[in-house]
Parts: structure tokens; sequence; C-alpha cells
């Protein structure tokens, strides 16, 4: 059982990891437009 609750928690960074990304792709993007814009 113990194992397994590793594993889960490894899945769960690697899912927070993936959002942490995607959070920081869309911010450079907003960053990108606000700076074409002008």
């Amino acid at each position: 059982a113990r194992i397994a609750k590793e594993e889960d928690e490894r899945e769960l960074a690697l899912i927070e990891e993936e959002e942490r990304r995607e959070r920081q792709r869309k911010e450079a993007k907003r960053q990108k437009l606000k700076h074409s814009q002008r």
C-alpha cells in the first residue's frame, strides 16, 4: 500500500508541474499580447 501511495504522490507532483507550466505559458502569451498592442 505504501508503494502505491508514493506512486500517487509522484503522479500528483507531475500533474501540478504540468498545470504550473500551462499557467506560465498563458501568462507569457498575455504579456506578449500586452506588449504588441503598444
